[in-house]
Parts: C-alpha cells; sequence; structure tokens
C-alpha cells in the first residue's frame, strides 16, 4: 500500500484509525478500506473534513441497492469524490439509457465508471449507434456485461464495419 501511495506515509495513526473506523461503520471490510485508502488516498482527507458522510448519504439515495453499492465504491473509491449534483443528475439518466437498475446498473459502473463523468452526448450517440444502426435492442440485451461504453464511437463503428464484411 505504501509503495502504491508514499504520501500515505504522512498520515497520522490517528487518522488511519479514524478512516478505518469511518468505513467500517458503513460496511466496508478491513481489506476494502485499506484497498480504497491505497486507491484513492483523498479518502482519508474526505474523512477529516466530514465529507465522506455527505458522499455516501448521495449514494444510498442513488437507490442501487445497498450491497451493491459498497461493492461498487470499494473497487471505484474515487467515485466518492463526484459532486451530489452530477450524481444525482447522471444515476437517472443511466438508469433510463440501459434500462438496468440495482446490480446491473452497478456492474456497469465498475466496468465502465466513465459513465459517470463522460460527455453525456458521447454515451447516447453510442446507444443510438447500437440501437438504429446495429439493429441490437437494449431493453432486452444485458449492458451491464457490455465494454462499449469504454470504447470511442468511432472504434465501435469500425469494429461493426469489420464485423458486417467478414463474419
Amino acid at each position: 500500500s505504501l509503495k502504491v501511495s508514499p504520501e500515505l506515509l504522512d498520515r497520522s495513526p490517528v487518522t488511519w484509525e479514524n478512516t478505518f473506523r469511518e468505513l467500517t461503520t458503513y460496511g466496508f471490510s478491513k481489506r476494502d478500506c485499506l484497498k480504497m485508502v491505497t486507491m484513492f488516498p483523498e479518502l482519508m482527507k474526505m474523512v477529516e473534513k466530514d465529507e465522506l458522510q455527505i458522499a455516501m448519504a448521495n449514494w444510498m439515495n442513488c437507490q442501487l441497492g445497498y450491497d451493491n453499492m459498497l461493492d461498487l465504491l470499494a473497487n471505484h473509491p474515487n467515485l466518492l469524490s463526484i459532486s451530489p449534483s452530477e450524481l444525482s443528475q447522471r444515476i437517472p439518466l443511466l438508469f433510463a439509457v440501459t434500462k438496468s437498475r440495482g446490480k446491473n446498473l452497478t456492474r456497469l459502473l465498475r466496468g465502465c465508471p466513465s459513465l459517470l463523468y463522460s460527455d453525456w452526448r458521447e454515451i447516447t450517440a453510442k446507444v443510438d449507434y447500437v440501437e438504429t444502426v446495429m439493429k441490437i435492442d437494449v431493453n432486452k440485451e444485458n449492458l451491464s456485461r457490455c465494454y462499449m461504453f469504454n470504447r470511442s464511437l468511432d472504434d465501435i463503428k469500425t469494429r461493426h464495419a469489420f464485423l458486417e464484411r467478414y463474419v
């Protein structure tokens, strides 16, 4: 952990203890706590400034399911830094576009966390292309196992053109 994030050496034992206490209060395992702090050292500052409570409350309001939310945040603790307004706007849009809720949406966000901060027009352009040109019904397909959101629209179009020619 300290090799990955040497700035953690500057934190006092009290800060470490407070951070772990607060994270475990929400249900994160000690292993998850260490992973989260290593991946996102700013988490300790969030605890010191009482920002973690606000961030967790915002995430709980997203109605993803508590265990799903914990799993997502344990793997992408940087998502705790997303502003409340961005989160409250983006999650309903993702519900609408991906037709996913709860576990499926958190699985999608685990694979494509950039969905929470990417340009919304790019996301809808990808969905529109997949639905209209590729003729894939996103209502029937499980997008949570799809990595199209990690690719550019040009990459999706190129791959699709290649598949049409050679398959």
